[in-house]
């Protein structure tokens, strides 16, 4: 979380990423990870991660937030057809 605060996403991921490996159900850094993969242009990580988050807490409002966003931003790419 500390990372994401102070903008180095790299460092945000990586960490997500081991803690992850650590703990698979860790619906938090499912969304921070989300979070930074957004921030560095990896919509399709990031989308992946929040289905993952989803899958584990399907009630969670701020991943279904998160969920509308990065749809709404990945539509908006195919749209512009990058």
């Amino acid at each position: 979380m500390a990372y994401l605060k102070v903008g180095r996403y790299h460092e945000a991921e990586d960490d997500c990423t081991e803690a992850l490996n650590l703990d698979g159900e860790y619906v938090k850094v499912y969304g921070r990870r989300a979070i930074a993969r957004k921030e560095l242009g990896n919509l399709e990580g990031s989308m992946q991660d929040i289905e993952v988050s989803l899958k584990l807490e399907p009630k969670n409002k701020e991943m279904k937030k998160q969920h509308d966003e990065i749809k709404s931003l990945l539509e908006k790419d195919s749209c512009m057809g990058t």
